[in-house]
């Protein structure tokens, strides 16, 4: 079973097929349950902190619970300040029932701020232009989400012309790095 927010995924459904979960930075959330989800292996936290919880069915309100027994989960990225209100249940035969651990196989990686990029759009007297900006790494281009991404080679702000017939789609990224 995965509860997330509103989104339950109950057995013998989707929930196989998930590998890995990505929190927004903006999401109000409790706890993640997500045992059973045998090919999930990361889950990346971008809130700071987790939303309190005062209903009583929670040991300690100020801690995030995260269940992911019967998981393959092996990474946990989260910023500093979430680290250490997060309990996490893997669940084993050398642990009783309802006793969260805190499992050596799991990596904790900290989240680091992601660079920012703007998109805008703009009228002109030729006609309307989108305007890329961004303030550090190397902007990327690919014509599909999956598709080969490419660098950039000038300096923010891209500006591109839509009366000259630009693609019907691409997208965007910041990289960090020569690697």
């Amino acid at each position: 079973m995965l509860g997330f927010g509103d989104r339950d995924f109950p057995r013998g459904s989707d929930r196989q097929k998930i590998a890995e979960i990505v929190v927004p930075e903006h999401a109000n959330l409790v706890g993640i349950l997500a045992w059973g989800c045998v090919n999930l292996t990361n889950i990346i936290l971008r809130p700071a902190n987790p939303r309190s919880f005062s209903r009583g069915l929670v040991e300690d309100a100020t801690k995030m619970h995260i269940r992911a027994d019967g998981s393959g989960l092996r990474t946990i990225t989260c910023k500093k300040t979430m680290r250490d209100l997060i309990h996490l249940y893997v669940g084993s035969p050398r642990v009783q029932a309802g006793e969260w651990v805190m499992p050596s196989q799991v990596q904790w990686i900290e989240l680091k701020e992601l660079p920012k990029m703007e998109i805008r759009t703009h009228s002109t007297d030729n006609g309307p232009e989108v305007e890329i900006i961004w303030r550090e790494g190397n902007l990327q281009i690919a014509d599909a989400v999956n598709g080969k991404w490419k660098d950039y080679n000038g300096d923010s702000p891209l500006r591109i012309p839509l009366w000259l017939g630009a693609k019907p789609q691409q997208f965007f990224r910041i990289r960090i790095g020569d690697d």
